[in-house]
């Protein structure tokens, strides 16, 4: 209801059984009844009728065109499957001819119009107004946790437990969301204030654009090299799943991340990308927003940008090992990125957010903290040195020959880096190279770069 997905809420409204809450969308009212997990696993369909339930939603549903959600912690796979069915179903004739065949479902659906008392048809319509879902405590805390850390500046806790006090002295009443709104910013709690669409967008473009002009200065040869993990992480997001760009020093991650964006621009994903060693003195979501240029935290921002643009938004955190054990980092600058996913995994549908975070393999793969980051599932793409065949290649577009290159200095140069550091060192094409370590590579490259211009 506070991100405007609903008009008020009604807790334990007087002769309802069995539903705890009312939430109203429009001219539709949802009946809510939430139950724990309980010790057989699950809720049958004989068990739902026995505690009172069934017979409750029946009711409850009679005569209107109202809602019934249940939730547990506990499937109720049983009804899940029939509502799903009705609701796939063309019409009760196909329910009853194509989708009861199996006796897992026409069992349970032979108890269910015992359960109602009444017919086939009438079953099939209730059916088709019931909402099964299933979510485990921890879980619950969880999307609560970063649904109210996308919504409000405030400690989460500290709204949750005004969200609290509130509820138990509403029992019985409707609440509107401004009402509620109105006394959470009484109780110090406003909402964040979010700017319209098209702002939004701008700011998305010109924080990410800020980085890739900084970024892209380093490619080699000033130009994007195709890399296999770009092409995994962009199948991996159009299958609705966050990422992970990991790799050793040197082998251009950031080069990929630099790709990945600009792939997703040319598609028209809103996206906002950023290095995160360079933001690490913010204290907050907020603060980090503000250090970026904008008025609120990234996230409220591109969630804005991706709901105007109907495609799901994509959050870069590059150089996310500045915040790891490894590299000396901070626990206050690990709550900063904790908290800023955390806003990202709470978007609504309408605004949703993919997040990919850059990290060293090193860091990623010795830093427990850095690894929870990452709630839920996510692709993990790895980025290697160049194939030598690569390497060849891109040194005989720079116009040197490559065979010319010995094969140790070729193995050097499969290191993206070093291939950096020796195209910038300006080295004579004419004459064979004759570089045999990194360091000399690196020397060549700072005494170009000391020279006057």
């Amino acid at each position: 209801m506070l991100s405007g997905a609903t008009d008020s809420i009604r807790i334990e409204p007087p002769g309802l059984q069995k539903a705890e809450f009312v939430v109203t969308r429009g001219s539709v009212r949802e009946l809510h009844q939430a139950k724990r997990s309980i010790p057989s696993g699950s809720w049958t369909v004989a068990r739902l009728s026995s505690d009172g339930l069934l017979p409750a939603i029946g009711s409850a549903l009679k005569g209107n065109r109202d809602v019934f959600v249940f939730v547990s912690g506990s499937a109720a796979q049983e009804l899940l499957e029939l509502s799903d069915a009705a609701r796939a179903a063309a019409s009760p004739k196909e329910f009853r001819c194509s989708f009861l065949q199996a006796a897992s479902r026409r069992i349970p659906f032979a108890r269910l119009l015992e359960s109602w008392s009444c017919d086939s048809q009438t079953a099939f319509e209730y059916l088709n107004r019931i909402e099964v879902r299933t979510i485990g405590e921890r879980d619950l805390d969880e999307l609560i946790h970063s649904k109210v850390a996308l919504l409000f500046r405030a400690n989460p806790h500290r709204v949750t437990g005004g969200l609290l006090n509130i509820i138990e002295g509403s029992v019985h009443r409707t609440v509107t969301r401004e009402e509620l709104t109105r006394q959470l910013a009484e109780g110090g709690y406003p909402l964040r204030e979010i700017p319209e669409a098209e702002l939004a967008h701008m700011a998305v473009r010109r924080v990410t654009g800020q980085y890739l002009e900084g970024e892209r200065s380093r490619l080699i040869r000033g130009e994007l090299v195709p890399r296999k993990a770009v092409e995994t992480l962009l199948s991996r997001i159009q299958e609705n799943t966050n990422g992970v760009l990991t790799g050793k020093a040197g082998t251009g991650k950031t080069a990929c991340a630099v790709h990945l964006v600009e792939v997703l621009q040319q598609r028209k994903t809103p996206v906002l990308a950023f290095r995160l060693d360079r933001h690490i003195p913010a204290r907050n979501t907020a603060d980090l927003g503000r250090s970026l240029g904008l008025e609120e935290s990234p996230v409220p921002i591109l969630a804005a940008a991706a709901e105007r643009a109907g495609l799901p938004g994509v959050l870069v955190v590059d150089q996310l090992d500045a915040v790891s054990t490894v590299s000396g980092g901070r626990s206050q600058a690990l709550d900063l990125i904790n908290s800023l996913l955390r806003e990202a995994s709470g978007t609504p549908t309408s605004a949703r957010i993919h997040t990919v975070v850059v990290c060293r393999s090193f860091d990623w793969n010795h830093d427990h903290r850095l690894r929870r980051l990452m709630r839920g599932s996510h692709a993990q793409a790895d980025v290697t040195e160049f194939e030598v065949a690569e390497v060849r290649s891109i040194l005989d577009a720079s116009g040197f020959d490559s065979a010319s290159f010995a094969a140790n200095q070729l193995q050097l140069l499969r290191l993206p880096q070093n291939l950096y550091l020796f195209l910038e060192s300006d080295s004579n094409s004419a004459y064979a190279p004759s570089f045999s370590t990194v360091k000399e590579l690196f020397d060549r490259y700072w005494d170009e770069k000391r020279l006057p211009r």
